[in-house]
Protein backbone atom coordinates (compact mmCIF):
# COMPACT_ATOMS: atom_id res chain seq x y z
CA UNK A 1 0.00 0.00 0.00
CA UNK A 2 1.51 3.34 -0.84
CA UNK A 3 1.41 5.83 2.21
CA UNK A 4 -0.56 5.22 5.29
CA UNK A 5 -3.82 6.23 4.74
CA UNK A 6 -6.90 4.55 5.91
CA UNK A 7 -7.82 4.63 1.69
CA UNK A 8 -6.10 2.94 -0.60
CA UNK A 9 -4.33 5.97 -2.72
CA UNK A 10 -4.27 4.50 -6.18
CA UNK A 11 -3.39 8.03 -7.44
CA UNK A 12 0.46 8.20 -5.84
CA UNK A 13 0.63 4.60 -7.05
CA UNK A 14 -0.18 5.33 -10.66
CA UNK A 15 2.19 8.08 -10.61
CA UNK A 16 5.01 5.50 -9.52
CA UNK A 17 4.37 3.10 -12.03
CA UNK A 18 4.24 5.73 -14.36
CA UNK A 19 7.99 7.05 -13.39
CA UNK A 20 8.77 3.70 -13.15
CA UNK A 21 8.39 3.26 -16.86
CA UNK A 22 9.67 6.11 -17.96
CA UNK A 23 12.70 5.41 -16.31
CA UNK A 24 12.83 1.95 -17.73
CA UNK A 25 12.62 3.37 -21.28
CA UNK A 26 15.12 5.78 -20.61
CA UNK A 27 17.56 3.28 -19.34
CA UNK A 28 16.97 0.95 -21.79
CA UNK A 29 15.48 -1.73 -19.97
CA UNK A 30 15.03 -5.06 -21.73
CA UNK A 31 12.62 -6.77 -19.92
CA UNK A 32 10.06 -5.57 -17.10
CA UNK A 33 7.95 -7.99 -15.07
CA UNK A 34 4.83 -6.62 -12.74
CA UNK A 35 3.76 -8.08 -10.32
CA UNK A 36 -0.36 -7.39 -10.21
CA UNK A 37 -3.21 -9.11 -8.50
CA UNK A 38 -5.62 -12.21 -10.30
CA UNK A 39 -9.02 -11.41 -11.56
CA UNK A 40 -10.84 -13.00 -14.53
CA UNK A 41 -10.72 -10.17 -17.14
CA UNK A 42 -9.64 -6.63 -17.72
CA UNK A 43 -12.56 -5.21 -16.26
CA UNK A 44 -13.07 -2.66 -13.19
CA UNK A 45 -13.45 -4.42 -10.44
CA UNK A 46 -14.61 -2.00 -7.71
CA UNK A 47 -11.54 -2.75 -5.32
CA UNK A 48 -9.60 -0.11 -5.02
CA UNK A 49 -5.92 -1.33 -5.00
CA UNK A 50 -7.23 -3.99 -8.15
CA UNK A 51 -8.00 -1.20 -10.41
CA UNK A 52 -4.94 0.68 -9.83
CA UNK A 53 -3.03 -2.58 -11.01
CA UNK A 54 -5.83 -2.53 -14.31
CA UNK A 55 -4.90 1.07 -15.37
CA UNK A 56 -1.11 0.24 -14.58
CA UNK A 57 -1.12 -3.16 -17.15
CA UNK A 58 -3.18 -1.03 -19.52
CA UNK A 59 -0.18 1.68 -19.08
CA UNK A 60 2.71 -0.77 -20.06
CA UNK A 61 0.74 -1.94 -22.79
CA UNK A 62 0.98 1.40 -24.26
CA UNK A 63 4.48 2.17 -23.38
CA UNK A 64 5.97 -0.66 -25.90
CA UNK A 65 8.54 -2.33 -23.75
CA UNK A 66 9.21 -6.05 -23.76
CA UNK A 67 6.91 -7.17 -20.76
CA UNK A 68 5.29 -9.79 -18.43
CA UNK A 69 2.58 -9.61 -16.08
CA UNK A 70 2.24 -11.79 -13.31
CA UNK A 71 -1.57 -11.46 -11.65
CA UNK A 72 -0.31 -13.51 -8.56
CA UNK A 73 -2.73 -14.20 -5.50
CA UNK A 74 -2.81 -13.09 -1.46
CA UNK A 75 0.36 -13.81 -0.02
CA UNK A 76 0.52 -16.93 2.53
CA UNK A 77 2.69 -14.68 4.76
CA UNK A 78 -0.29 -12.53 5.53
CA UNK A 79 -2.26 -15.09 7.22
CA UNK A 80 -2.22 -14.27 10.85
CA UNK A 81 -1.93 -17.73 13.12
CA UNK A 82 -1.81 -17.41 17.40
CA UNK A 83 -0.26 -20.96 17.65
CA UNK A 84 -0.63 -20.79 21.72
CA UNK A 85 -4.33 -19.55 21.22
CA UNK A 86 -4.79 -22.11 18.15
CA UNK A 87 -6.33 -19.41 16.42
CA UNK A 88 -6.34 -18.12 12.56
CA UNK A 89 -7.82 -14.95 11.93
CA UNK A 90 -8.74 -13.67 8.22
CA UNK A 91 -10.66 -10.41 6.75
CA UNK A 92 -12.93 -13.07 4.82
CA UNK A 93 -15.60 -15.21 5.88
CA UNK A 94 -14.76 -18.91 7.11
CA UNK A 95 -16.74 -20.11 3.68
CA UNK A 96 -14.78 -17.83 1.10
CA UNK A 97 -12.57 -19.26 -1.16
CA UNK A 98 -9.07 -17.13 -1.18
CA UNK A 99 -6.80 -17.59 -4.03
CA UNK A 100 -3.04 -18.11 -2.16
CA UNK A 101 0.97 -17.83 -3.43
CA UNK A 102 3.51 -17.60 -1.27
CA UNK A 103 6.17 -14.65 -1.87
CA UNK A 104 9.26 -17.21 -2.53
CA UNK A 105 7.32 -18.75 -5.32
CA UNK A 106 6.48 -15.45 -6.90
CA UNK A 107 10.55 -15.28 -7.07
CA UNK A 108 10.77 -17.96 -8.53
CA UNK A 109 8.43 -17.04 -11.14
CA UNK A 110 9.99 -13.81 -11.51
CA UNK A 111 13.21 -15.64 -11.91
CA UNK A 112 11.87 -18.32 -14.61
CA UNK A 113 11.11 -15.01 -16.63
CA UNK A 114 14.22 -12.93 -16.54
CA UNK A 115 16.26 -16.13 -17.80
CA UNK A 116 13.93 -16.61 -20.32
CA UNK A 117 12.36 -13.52 -21.50
CA UNK A 118 11.67 -13.50 -24.84
CA UNK A 119 9.57 -17.10 -24.24
CA UNK A 120 7.02 -14.84 -21.50
CA UNK A 121 7.57 -11.65 -23.70
CA UNK A 122 3.96 -9.79 -23.73
CA UNK A 123 2.47 -12.61 -21.52
CA UNK A 124 -0.12 -12.47 -18.69
CA UNK A 125 0.40 -15.11 -16.45
CA UNK A 126 -1.71 -15.84 -13.02
CA UNK A 127 -0.13 -17.03 -10.13
CA UNK A 128 -2.52 -19.10 -7.27
CA UNK A 129 -0.52 -21.68 -5.60
CA UNK A 130 -3.90 -22.80 -3.49
CA UNK A 131 -7.32 -21.72 -3.01
CA UNK A 132 -8.60 -22.30 0.41
CA UNK A 133 -11.35 -20.74 3.11
CA UNK A 134 -10.69 -20.16 6.66
CA UNK A 135 -12.38 -23.06 7.82
CA UNK A 136 -10.39 -25.18 5.50
CA UNK A 137 -7.39 -24.21 6.64
CA UNK A 138 -8.02 -24.80 10.43
CA UNK A 139 -9.39 -27.86 9.79
CA UNK A 140 -5.90 -28.68 7.91
CA UNK A 141 -3.52 -27.47 10.68
CA UNK A 142 -5.88 -29.42 13.47
CA UNK A 143 -4.99 -32.64 11.16
CA UNK A 144 -1.32 -31.42 11.04
CA UNK A 145 -1.03 -30.78 15.30
CA UNK A 146 -2.47 -33.89 16.53
CA UNK A 147 -4.36 -32.27 19.99
CA UNK A 148 -4.40 -28.79 18.73
CA UNK A 149 -8.13 -27.88 18.01
CA UNK A 150 -7.19 -24.98 15.64
CA UNK A 151 -10.51 -22.19 14.86
CA UNK A 152 -10.75 -19.54 11.89
CA UNK A 153 -12.28 -16.31 13.24
CA UNK A 154 -13.46 -13.63 10.60
CA UNK A 155 -13.66 -9.93 11.29
CA UNK A 156 -17.15 -8.37 10.98
CA UNK A 157 -17.27 -7.62 7.98
CA UNK A 158 -19.25 -4.28 9.10
CA UNK A 159 -16.16 -3.38 11.20
CA UNK A 160 -14.09 -3.86 8.20
CA UNK A 161 -16.23 -1.49 6.00
CA UNK A 162 -15.93 1.37 9.06
CA UNK A 163 -11.97 0.31 9.65
CA UNK A 164 -10.73 -0.77 6.18
CA UNK A 165 -13.19 -0.21 3.41
CA UNK A 166 -10.77 -1.44 0.83
CA UNK A 167 -10.27 -4.29 2.40
CA UNK A 168 -13.80 -4.88 2.84
CA UNK A 169 -14.34 -4.07 -1.08
CA UNK A 170 -11.77 -7.32 -1.22
CA UNK A 171 -13.83 -9.48 0.78
CA UNK A 172 -17.02 -8.78 -1.37
CA UNK A 173 -14.78 -9.29 -4.46
CA UNK A 174 -13.28 -12.01 -3.78
CA UNK A 175 -17.15 -13.53 -2.58
CA UNK A 176 -18.41 -13.04 -5.46
CA UNK A 177 -15.64 -15.16 -7.26
CA UNK A 178 -16.74 -19.32 -7.75
CA UNK A 179 -14.41 -22.00 -7.66
CA UNK A 180 -14.62 -22.74 -10.72
CA UNK A 181 -12.45 -19.49 -12.17
CA UNK A 182 -9.96 -20.34 -9.01
CA UNK A 183 -9.44 -23.84 -10.36
CA UNK A 184 -8.63 -22.36 -14.01
CA UNK A 185 -6.39 -19.69 -12.44
CA UNK A 186 -4.93 -22.45 -10.37
CA UNK A 187 -4.07 -24.71 -13.49
CA UNK A 188 -2.38 -21.70 -15.58
CA UNK A 189 0.00 -21.03 -12.72
CA UNK A 190 0.73 -25.64 -12.53
CA UNK A 191 1.27 -25.32 -16.56
CA UNK A 192 3.79 -22.35 -15.90
CA UNK A 193 5.84 -24.06 -13.30
CA UNK A 194 6.41 -27.23 -14.58
CA UNK A 195 8.81 -26.47 -16.94
CA UNK A 196 11.08 -25.54 -14.06
CA UNK A 197 10.57 -28.88 -12.41
CA UNK A 198 8.95 -27.80 -9.14
CA UNK A 199 5.18 -27.14 -7.84
CA UNK A 200 4.25 -23.95 -5.94
CA UNK A 201 3.64 -24.48 -1.97
CA UNK A 202 0.64 -25.14 -0.79
CA UNK A 203 -1.57 -23.04 1.99
CA UNK A 204 -0.92 -26.41 4.56
CA UNK A 205 3.06 -27.01 3.57
CA UNK A 206 3.65 -23.46 3.85
CA UNK A 207 1.84 -22.95 7.35
CA UNK A 208 3.10 -26.10 8.46
CA UNK A 209 6.67 -25.36 8.14
CA UNK A 210 5.72 -21.73 9.59
CA UNK A 211 4.93 -23.29 12.86
CA UNK A 212 7.60 -25.42 13.29
CA UNK A 213 9.85 -23.15 12.68
CA UNK A 214 8.18 -20.57 15.48
CA UNK A 215 8.45 -23.80 17.76
CA UNK A 216 11.99 -23.86 17.22
CA UNK A 217 12.91 -20.56 17.84
CA UNK A 218 10.96 -20.50 20.98
CA UNK A 219 13.19 -23.42 21.96
CA UNK A 220 16.29 -21.93 21.55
Amino acid sequence: MVGHKKNYDITSEIIQAKNILWTCQQCGVYHLVFSSFIRTGNELTGVNFIDSKVEIERLIRLRGISFTILRCALFMENIKIQPNKRKIEGNYSGETLVPYIALADIARGAGIIFKNPGTYKKMTIDLIADFLTGNKIAEILSLVYHGRNFKYYAVKSWKLWILKPDVYQLRRFLEKQNKQSFHKMFVKTQNFFIGSRFNPLKVGEFLTKKLKLSDRIKDL
